[in-house]
């Protein structure tokens, strides 16, 4: 097996940057996705002990490649090569990923079949509506033909998010975005009914943006993804068990009712204030999802 025979000559003769390169070159047509990642992983730790820039290059690629299946690495790969005070995913890594897990739940839920609900309560001021913007880029790159829907308290929110996914989507001077995902183009756009797309027009949008204030009929649907963001807009709502009942209705009689089939998954994101917010209520109704 080649891969073996390159790894065995690294550890009998030491490391070096032309063996690492033939094994990522091997690795990177391999199909079964839990091998790759095992050998990137290898590759990556390996490449840190080449202290030249040919090392930290390949460092990048495997984020680049690995970054196709794994959200953890996409983070990674698209903010590689940003200034060190503009990243959010690596100085917050530590902790979310290291110590929660937030990535990796998320990646394994994307890959589980039977799995519907994946709902997340963060504290104000910890990263997640930054999150949701790579999320969405993240399955607009990996699921471009699929149709999926953001939703949020506000239209200010969702204007936000938007130009954030946008910027990834399209700024290659500051993400890496179309180098993990090269084969999708540009996106189609549209800033009035604030959709991201890669389908044919006509179609549901890859990424349609809607608030919980606003008119989404006939606008977009999901049959993939339906991502929600911080429901709840103030601690006057969140105090009020008559009007958290009436947002949880909202989003079960005008949002679900967007979701195409059966298969279609829901992430929640938010911060749970009390035991009737939609977050609370979501996953009491889908305990075992």
């Amino acid at each position: 097996m080649i891969k073996q025979k390159i790894k065995r000559a690294i550890e009998t003769q030491g490391v070096d940057y032309e063996k690492l390169k033939d094994l990522f070159d091997v690795v990177s047509v391999c199909e079964d996705k839990a091998e790759r990642r095992e050998w990137l992983l290898y590759i990556r730790k390996k490449a840190r002990e080449i202290p030249s820039s040919d090392g930290y290059e390949l460092i990048y690629d495997t984020y680049r490649l690995g970054g196709q299946d794994s959200f953890d690495d996409y983070m990674s790969a698209c903010e590689f090569y940003r200034e060190p005070q503009a990243r959010f995913w690596w100085p917050r890594r530590k902790v979310l990923e290291g110590k929660h897990g937030i990535a990796t739940q998320i990646q394994e839920f994307i890959d589980d079949p039977e799995a519907l609900y994946l709902g997340f309560s963060m504290p104000p001021g910890t990263g997640k509506s930054t999150m949701i913007k790579f999320l969405l880029s993240y399955i607009a790159g990996k699921f471009p033909q699929s149709a999926n829907m953001y939703v949020s308290y506000a239209d200010g929110m969702v204007k936000m998010i938007e130009d954030s996914v946008r910027s990834i989507l399209t700024d290659k001077d500051e993400y890496r975005h179309n180098e993990i995902f090269p084969d999708n183009g540009e996106p189609d756009m549209s800033a009035e009914y604030h959709t991201i797309s890669y389908r044919r027009r006509g179609d549901f949008p890859t990424i349609g943006l809607v608030s919980l204030s606003g008119s989404v009929t006939g606008r977009t649907r999901a049959n993939k993804f339906m991502i929600s963001d911080d429901l709840v807009k103030n601690a006057e709502v969140a105090r009020s068990p008559e009007r958290l009942e009436k947002l949880y209705a909202d989003y079960k009689s005008t949002l679900t009712t967007r979701m195409i089939g059966d298969n279609c998954k829901q992430i929640q994101l938010g911060t749970i204030w009390s035991l009737y917010d939609p977050i609370s209520r979501m996953k009491a109704d889908h305990e075992g999802d």
